[in-house]
C-alpha cells in the first residue's frame, strides 16, 4: 500500500518561536509542501473552516496542547466534531515532552485516539535533554503500556526538534502504524483467532451450555 500523500502542514501553536524552529525543521525534511500557521486553536478552526474541501486540507496538524486561547484539548474536539468520517485524521502523532510526559491531557488526547479508532504514535521530543536514554526509553515505554492499555503496542519515538533527530524513526513508524491500521482481516480468520482465545479462556456456561461467540 502507497504512503500517503502530504498536501500541507497546519502548525498550531502561540509561541512564535516554537513556529519558526517547526518551519526550519520541516524545511530539512525536503518536502514540496506548503506549512501554515494558527497561533491557537480558535484561529486553527477558523482555518480550516474556509479549506471548503478534503484536497484543500492540511494533512498534518501540529498541534501545542497547551494554549491560553483554546487550548489543544478543546480544538481536538471542537475540529473532530466538524469533520466527516472519512476526512478524520488516520494516523495522530502525539507529542509528549520528554522531560515531564504522559500529563492528564496528553493522556486525555490519547484516549480520544483510542475511541476514534485512529493509528497512534507517541514522540518523545527533547530527547537532547534526557540524561539516560536507553534506560529512560525502556521506563517510558513500560509507562505507555500501564497509562494507556488500551493502546498496547503503541509505539514510542524519541525525537529532538532542536537538533533533527529521530525524524526519520518517527516517520518510518507513522508508515507502519498507517499499514497496520488498513490492513483488513478476513471474518473466517478472525473467527479462528477467537476460538484459539476461548479455548484458554471459556466464558462461564448457561444451564450447562457453553456460549459460542462469533465476530
Amino acid at each position: 500500500m502507497s504512503s500517503p500523500t502530504l498536501r500541507s502542514i497546519l502548525l498550531v501553536d502561540d509561541d512564535e518561536i516554537s513556529n519558526l524552529f517547526n518551519k526550519i525543521f520541516i524545511s530539512k525534511l525536503n518536502l514540496d509542501i506548503e506549512v501554515d500557521v494558527a497561533l491557537n486553536g480558535a484561529e486553527a478552526i477558523d482555518f480550516l473552516k474556509d479549506k471548503t474541501t478534503f484536497l484543500l486540507k492540511p494533512c498534518l496538524l501540529l498541534l501545542d496542547i497547551r494554549m491560553p486561547v483554546m487550548d489543544g484539548w478543546e480544538f481536538l474536539k471542537a475540529y473532530d466534531a466538524t469533520l466527516d468520517e472519512e476526512i478524520r485524521s488516520q494516523i495522530v502523532v502525539v507529542m509528549l515532552d520528554a522531560t515531564m510526559p504522559f500529563e492528564k491531557q496528553d493522556l486525555q488526547i490519547a484516549a480520544l485516539i483510542a475511541r476514534e479508532g485512529r493509528g497512534c504514535v507517541i514522540a518523545l521530543n527533547k530527547w537532547d535533554l534526557i540524561e539516560d536514554p536507553d534506560e529512560t526509553l525502556k521506563e517510558l515505554r513500560l509507562e505507555a503500556t500501564r497509562l494507556l492499555p488500551q493502546m498496547r503496542g503503541v509505539p514510542v519515538v524519541p525525537i529532538s526538534g532542536l537538533a533533527g533527530n529521530g525524524i526519520d524513526k518517527l516517520m518510518k513508524a507513522v508508515f507502519d502504524v498507517y499499514k497496520t491500521w488498513n490492513a483488513r482481516v478476513s471474518t473466517a480468520r478472525h473467527n479462528r483467532w477467537l476460538d484459539g482465545i476461548l479455548n484458554h479462556h471459556p466464558p462461564p456456561a448457561v444451564s450447562g451450555r457453553r456460549i459460542k461467540l462469533r465476530y
